[in-house]
């Protein structure tokens, strides 16, 4: 079973929520496709919604009831283009593998060039948190 964290974007707000039809959170975000501007956003949703305890990343929305404990050892990427999210687990496969556990941090799609800007910044910021925690 897959965790998938959304972050919609529309009229300038960030609309976080599960799969699973937990609450949602909204964030102001005037300029969601600009590196400078998404960034500390997928950096903040990150830092909230994974955790890192010894072998273990935990994978949670903030409000909702769903948890997902994966080893720390789980194949991971940082997808974008479509949108920008953190996908964890069965992410070598075709398409057809769904992630283990995924955080969509934007589902606004994302030009080469914003992408070549933030993807790494959030690959880096993530695996420095596995080896820190």
């Amino acid at each position: 079973m897959a965790a998938t964290v959304s972050a919609l974007s529309f009229a300038g707000y960030m609309t976080i929520s599960t799969l699973y039809g937990g609450p949602s959170v909204s964030l102001k975000t005037s300029k969601a496709a600009q590196p400078e501007a998404i960034l500390p956003l997928a950096l903040a949703a990150i830092e909230d919604q994974t955790r890192v305890d010894g072998a273990i990343i935990t994978v949670a929305s903030g409000n909702s009831s769903e948890v997902y404990a994966l080893p720390i050892n789980l194949p991971w990427r940082v997808r974008c283009g479509a949108g920008l999210s953190l996908q964890l687990g069965a992410v070598t496969g075709t398409s057809q593998t769904a992630p283990a556990a995924e955080v969509t941090l934007s589902e606004r799609p994302l030009d080469r060039a914003t992408c070549a800007t933030v993807a790494p910044r959030v690959a880096k910021a993530f695996q420095e948190k596995l080896v820190k925690e």
